[in-house]
Parts: structure tokens; C-alpha cells; sequence
């Protein structure tokens, strides 16, 4: 659960986002209003007033604490603390990876690295306990915790958060509510929760306020500040970490509080922060203003690489030059005369390059194929699938009077290849490309014959120009 909705909010580029929100409006609004009436109803501490909040474990009814409506200005202010460290985390990051790319470390040089750092992180786990040594009395075996240098019966608090294996259970210290500890395995979640965590735990300290109901709120709004990601992210907290669904809207507030003073300092996430390094065309939800404004229509954004066709009886020697030619793209519109009759892809262009047995000569071209030869059926087609074979290996096998034989495309197509007209809007194309979620789409003309393709990179091209003229005006 906690992982599809990780995905949706972040990774998928055809899930509406807004959809999102007004159903976690709907159901955050019914979960706050059932609080109310639960708390009037169940007198917690004498009684339930104007000014607290009362927390239960999830599925027990059992009381834990109580917050105070005003501590809701301290969990918000936690969070804009938290969306400043997180967007100069997020540039800090980025920076380093460009000066590791320019720099560009040889694989000696990357070792090297990786036991430089693991000597020094060692060394800190060991020295800073040794360094600030606090002592507290055991009276929590089940816990886990480090006696390192203390007296028997007393562990190591600064230990016990850097030594305890599996890494998680530090995290479960720092929250200290009894809960299972996270099971995902991330360079960027643990260290985040855990800086995260520190930092609640602290300011709760200092302002005397309840240690672990921070240490979960900070834990939260120091990774969406990262991240950039607030419902999703508070699922996981709430149902990975506590089991407190009552604490769903503190951490609402905060994770809020967190991502728009993040996203003002440092528009992308770390996530497409790293999307953009790759040089990978992800499309955001909303269209960019340059394929609104300017009345652009498919034609005006096709891509220029020339879009390669193939005759639905196509010679093998011909066949074999447009694959070496051509090898990066993934699929060849094809055409029976002058009619687009579908598409067919690379793949499957190369396994029919290795049945030869689907070869006929050029007397045998223009006649009724389907009595005469035998066609690969879609199992026999799929069977090494995903390895592909290699173009040279197929290319040497074919001999001299193979290359001179034709090829029957028809019975291999994809018959319904999704397609746009030339004279409409580009807008609608991006549209199009996020809800279907696809690769490429080919444009035809009012005969309905393919005269380009529009691929996602064309349309990122656009993307990438609005986010360097807000860049613009933003330095202006």
C-alpha cells in the first residue's frame, strides 16, 4: 500500500495528483471529525475540552497522550525549519553529484571513496559515544539498547541511537512509541528519519513539550522536505512507525509546512532533481505554458529525427540495413501500399529475421501468403522474450540468397497504434501522452498516413524551457 502510493504521488506521470488531495481532504476532514465525536464521547482525562487533542493506540482504545490545539503552531513551525534544511540538503546533494560527474572518479578512485567514508562513519559510531557519554537505566530490555561504557544495568543513549543493528532500531528509540521499526531500505529514508527525528526530539526537549510525538513530526517533515512527497509519506510514517492514526494531522500540518518552504527555496524534489542529472524526459501534471500559449499544433512539435517506414512485404537485405540504420528506435510504422495498416517493434523485426523458414522470393511477392507459408504464432514470437537477439549474430547467419528473399510484416503489426492528427493542438498531445502513459505517438495527415512522431523527449523540450525562464525572472 504505502509503496503504490509512493509511486503515484512521485514516479507516475498519468495519475492526477489533484484527485489525490480532494480524496485525502475528504477522508482527513471524516477521520477529524470522528476524532471530535470519539473524544466528547470517551471522557479521557477529565474529560475532553477545546484545547487538547487525545491520542489512542490504533485497533486498542488504549489513551497515550493528549496534544494541545496550540502545539499545532510548533509542529508547523517545525516544518518550515525542516523545508530549509531539506532544500539546501536537496542543492548540497546535487552539487556534489555534478562536481563527482565533472571530476570523473575511475573505478580505483570510487573504491577508494566508498573506504574512505566507511572508515569515517565507523570511526564517529565509535568515538562520538565515547565523546558525550550519557548513561540511562535499562528498565526496557525488550528495546534493544547499548550498555558500550556504562555501568551494568544502564546503557549508552548516543550509542544506542548509532550502534543498534538493525540501523531502524535507533529509529524506534528516537520515537520511542513501541513501534515496529521501518522496513524500507533506502540510502535517503533512514538518514532523513533519523536526522529528522533528532531534530523533533530536541525541540521538544528544549520546550518541554512530549519527546516522542516530535520525534515522529520531525522525522516526517525533514524527509518531505527531501522528498517532496505529503500523503503518501504520511501513510508511511503513521502506519510503519506508530500505529497513531490521531497523529494524521499534525503530520499533515508539518509535512505541508515542509514541502512549500521547500518548494519556494528549491522547486524539484531530490527525486527529479536526479531525473533531470539523467537526462530522463519525465512529464509533470501540468502542461507546460509554451504549448498553451503559442497556439503550437502537432506538426510544430514532431521530432526531427526522420520517421523511418516500412512496406508490409519488405526485402530481407533491405530490412537488415534499416535495422542497422535505425537501431534506437523501438518500433516501425508500416504500410500496405500507401495505407498505415499499424506499427511493429524492433524486437519482433529480429526474431522474424531468425525463422527463415518465413522467407520467399521476389515471384512469390503480391501473391496470397496465408494458404502458402506458415506464420509464428504470438507464443512462438514471445519466447526468449525480453532477450533480444543481437543484429549482428542474425545479420551473419542470413547467406546471400536469404538477404535477396522478402519478408510478410502484416501478420506481426499492431493494429491500433495510437495516433493524432497533424492540425491538432499540442496541448492535447501532452494530455495524451500523460493519461495514456506512452512512449511515442505517430501524426498523420488527413489521409490518415504517418508523416512523424511526437516522442516524450520533444515534449520534455518544452518542460525543460519553462523551468529555465522561471530560473530567469526568478534571478531577475
Amino acid at each position: 500500500m504505502k509503496k503504490s502510493l509512493f509511486a503515484m504521488e512521485e514516479g507516475a506521470s498519468y495519475w492526477s495528483i489533484q484527485l489525490m488531495w480532494k480524496c485525502v481532504n475528504a477522508s482527513t476532514t471524516t477521520l477529524l471529525v470522528w476524532f471530535l465525536v470519539d473524544a466528547v464521547r470517551d471522557t479521557v482525562s477529565g474529560g475532553f475540552g477545546p484545547k487538547t487533542l487525545p491520542l489512542k493506540l490504533a485497533g486498542y482504545g488504549q489513551f497515550i497522550t493528549e496534544v494541545h490545539y496550540w502545539e499545532f503552531a510548533v509542529v508547523a513551525v517545525i516544518g518550515f525549519a525542516a523545508g530549509l534544511i531539506g532544500s539546501a540538503f536537496v542543492e548540497i546533494n546535487i552539487r556534489l553529484t555534478k562536481l563527482r560527474r565533472r571530476l570523473n572518479f575511475s573505478k580505483p578512485l570510487q573504491l577508494l571513496e566508498v573506504i574512505f567514508f566507511t572508515v569515517l562513519m565507523a570511526t564517529l559510531t565509535w568515538c562520538l559515544p565515547l565523546a558525550y557519554t550519557v548513561c540511562r537505566v535499562d528498565n526496557a530490555p525488550a528495546m534493544q539498547f547499548i550498555q558500550f561504557n556504562c555501568p551494568d544495568g544502564q546503557y549508552n543513549e548516543l550509542a544506542t541511537l548509532l550502534q543498534a543493528v538493525p540501523s531502524t532500531y535507533g529509529l524506534k528509540h528516537t520515537f520511542h512509541s513501541g513501534a515496529d521499526a521501518f522496513t524500507i531500505q533506502s540510502l535517503i529514508f533512514i538518514p532523513l528519519l533519523y536526522a529528522g527525528s533528532c531534530f523533533g526530539r530536541a525541540i521538544a526537549l528544549w520546550l518541554g513539550l512530549k519527546p516522542f510525538i516530535y520525534a515522529v513530526v520531525g522525522a516526517s517533515a525533514m524527509l518531505c522536505s527531501v522528498v517532496r512527497v505529503v500523503i503518501s509519506l504520511t501513510v508511511i510514517v503513521l502506519v510503519e512507525a506508530t500505529g497513531l492514526p490521531y497523529l494524521m494531522i499534525p503530520l499533515l500540518i508539518t509535512n505541508i509546512a515542509a514541502r512549500s518552504v521547500a518548494n519556494k527555496l528549491s522547486k524539484s524534489s531530490i527525486y527529479e532533481k536526479l531525473l533531470e542529472l539523467k537526462d530522463i524526459p519525465f512529464l509533470e501534471e501540468e502542461t507546460p505554458k509554451a504549448l498553451t500559449h503559442r497556439m503550437l499544433h502537432a506538426r510544430d512539435i514532431m521530432s526531427s529525427r526522420p520517421l523511418v517506414k516500412l512496406p508490409s512485404e519488405v526485402g530481407v537485405a533491405q530490412l537488415v540495413q534499416t535495422l542497422k540504420d535505425y537501431g534506437s528506435y523501438g518500433e516501425y510504422p508500416v504500410l500496405h501500399g500507401d495505407q498505415f495498416i499499424g506499427v511493429i517493434k524492433q524486437y519482433d523485426l529480429l526474431i522474424l529475421l531468425g525463422h527463415k523458414g518465413l522467407f520467399y522470393s521476389e515471384a512469390d511477392k503480391g501473391s496470397d501468403l496465408q494458404s502458402s507459408h506458415r506464420t509464428l504464432t504470438h507464443s512462438e514470437l514471445r519466447r526468449t522474450y525480453p532477450d533480444k537477439p543481437n543484429l549482428e549474430e542474425v545479420e551473419a547467419s542470413l547467406t546471400e540468397e536469404d538477404l535477396s528473399c522478402y519478408l510478410d510484416l502484416a501478420p506481426y503489426v499492431q493494429i491500433a497504434p495510437s495516433t493524432f492528427d497533424a492540425h491538432g493542438s499540442a496541448e492535447r498531445t501532452y494530455e495524451l501522452y500523460r493519461t495514456l502513459g506512452l512512449r511515442s505517438l505517430i501524426v498523420v495527415d488527413n489521409n490518415a498516413r504517418p508523416i512523424g512522431e511526437v516522442r516524450r523527449r520533444d515534449l520534455y523540450s518544452f518542460q525543460q524551457e519553462e523551468g529555465s525562464e522561471k530560473m530567469k525572472m526568478k534571478a531577475a
